[in-house]
């Protein structure tokens, strides 16, 4: 597992280069996250909302499927890093 608190945009790419990114939280941070770095692909985002109707989050091209947290050991493994 990776733990990085406050990383830059290197450190980020450098310690997430050919890892599996799950997001957590459906709100203005993942939005400004996504903007911020539009070429990393996302695999999926855990929010404690998911009850709500919407199954994927499409964005540019990608379509990105919304988990609740229960569902999120289903997806993790080595290879992931969940950015909070």
């Amino acid at each position: 597992m990776i733990h990085i608190i406050d990383a830059d945009k290197k450190q980020f790419e450098d310690a997430a280069d050919k890892k599996r990114i799950i997001c957590f939280g459906l709100g203005k941070h993942l939005e400004r996250f996504i903007k911020l770095n539009p070429e990393i692909e996302i695999i999926g985002i855990v929010d404690n909302y998911k009850h709500r109707d919407m199954q994927y989050l499409k964005w540019n091209k990608q379509s990105i499927p919304i988990w609740s947290p229960e569902e999120l050991e289903k997806h993790i493994d080595k290879n992931s890093v969940v950015v909070i």
